[in-house]
């Protein structure tokens, strides 16, 4: 892969979340939608609530508990979620050594550690944190975006339960984009096959300054509840390379706060 396309591409992860819920105009090729595919998302949708309330979820707010993974004494604090849409996600807790902070606007990323300091997240990372902690969100834009591909991949074994395996990706008219952006774009939803629940997400985040190289990340979704009539994850988990990093615990969910651009400033 050309590291000119690379960086092309990089620049256009940005704009594909630019805005809640926005379909993306950075590409205008015919993406591949398989008929399976699409079946297993619309299903798993009206398991979750439905188009219509899914859609009526503009921004939300949630409290709980977050536990970090970072060495062999694990780290708790209180937690706090605030989103917009599929394109603001923000992340704060509350530790034994200080507040800790992450944040990704429109694609943009930053971490503000409990020292202080601050460190940018590279676009090829953040793009897909977006609605991190509740995914139907990100699946329902997937679908209502005519450059987002959908490929069927089977069933598989996910802690003992069989889930659908759906792959979704960016689709771009020239080969050599389109194949750069599927590779920096593309993500798997494992879909319950009894519940029809998302129970994992996986896809790729890259070592600052190489893209081409891929380390694998998953997030973990269980113990749903209903909430204003839409099926929530309580229980979010994010793994790379097979290692827990942190897992949070809600304690509670609420939609439709009024929150904007500057609750995402850190």
């Amino acid at each position: 892969m050309q590291i000119r396309v690379v960086r092309y591409i990089i620049g256009l992860l940005t704009l594909t979340v630019s805005t809640p819920f926005s379909f993306s105009q950075a590409s205008q090729g015919t993406a591949e939608r398989d008929t399976r595919a699409l079946s297993v998302a619309e299903h798993c949708l009206s398991v979750a609530g439905g188009s219509t309330s899914i859609m009526a979820i503009k921004d939300f707010m949630a409290s709980g508990k977050i536990t970090y993974y970072w060495t062999s004494n694990p780290v708790e604090g209180e937690m706090k979620i605030r989103a917009i849409g599929t394109s603001d996600f923000r992340v704060d807790a509350k530790l034994p050594d200080g507040n800790r902070a992450w944040t990704v606007v429109s694609g943009n990323g930053a971490i503000r550690e409990s020292d202080g300091t601050t460190r940018v997240i590279p676009p090829e990372n953040s793009h897909n944190l977006g609605a991190l902690s509740f995914p139907i969100l990100k699946l329902f834009a997937e679908l209502h975006d005519p450059s987002t591909a959908f490929v069927y991949k089977g069933t598989t074994d996910v802690d003992g339960h069989e889930a659908f395996d759906i792959q979704m990706y960016k689709s771009a008219p020239s080969k050599a984009v389109h194949d750069a952006m599927r590779r920096l774009t593309a993500y798997e939803l494992f879909i319950d096959k009894k519940t029809l629940q998302i129970v994992r997400l996986r896809d790729s985040i890259h070592p600052t300054g190489r893209a081409t190289q891929d380390i694998t990340h998953e997030v973990e979704f269980s113990q749903y509840r209903a909430t204003n009539g839409v099926m929530v994850p309580f229980v979010v988990s994010e793994r790379v390379n097979g290692q827990l990093m942190w897992t949070m615990l809600l304690d509670e969910i609420v939609f439709g706060v009024g929150l904007s651009d500057i609750d995402f400033q850190i």
